[in-house]
């Protein structure tokens, strides 16, 4: 395991609880699982939330619990994602392009467009956007950028937000095994 001393303890204490939780709501998936399958699930558990705040942890195993029709336990990745939508209400392509088109009509030399380019939040600057970018595409016909370029950008950000929501979706000692940090 990769989490140390008393902070694994304490982590396996509420991951079990959660475990317990979900058994407790689910016992005809759980009766016939063995103790050891169950221990297992409480380790996997406890490493792949090892970083999360408890109370929202708990939050996101009750919502589920909550809100299931299917009568099944939750995976990891439900979980996880109860807790993405939980923590952020990220910015959708459309509005990150409309945040990209005010920038663009103050950027017609590369001081303005540095500017322009500072205020965008980080993730609306996806991997094609630069200050030169915003410079180039300054000066496109409104076709070409109401187009073309802005279904290249929409494509690009969302493409960049799917990286960047698995990878927080990792515990931090997976990320540190990334050659790259898409959260920085």
């Amino acid at each position: 395991m990769y989490i140390d001393g008393s902070l694994a303890m304490a982590r396996k204490e509420i991951v079990l609880k959660a475990m317990t939780f979900i058994e407790t709501a689910y016992p005809q998936f759980f009766r016939t699982l063995p103790d050891n399958m169950i221990n297992g699930m409480t380790q996997t558990w406890a490493e792949m939330f090892a970083d999360t705040d408890e109370k929202l942890f708990r939050y996101a195993v009750k919502n589920y619990v909550a809100n299931d029709t299917k009568g099944y336990p939750p995976t990891i990745g439900q979980i996880n994602e109860i807790i993405r939508r939980a923590q952020e209400s990220p910015i959708s392509e459309i509005e990150a392009w409309e945040m990209v088109r005010r920038a663009l009509r103050n950027s017609c030399d590369y001081e303005s467009a540095q500017k322009e380019y500072d205020k965008l939040p980080e993730e609306v600057r996806a991997p094609i956007l630069k200050p030169s970018t915003l410079i180039e595409w300054a000066n496109l016909d409104s076709n070409i950028l109401n187009n073309t370029v802005s279904a290249s950008y929409r494509r690009s950000y969302l493409e960049k937000r799917k990286r960047i929501e698995e990878q927080k979706a990792l515990p931090q000692n997976v990320r540190n095994l990334l050659p790259i940090n898409l959260l920085e």
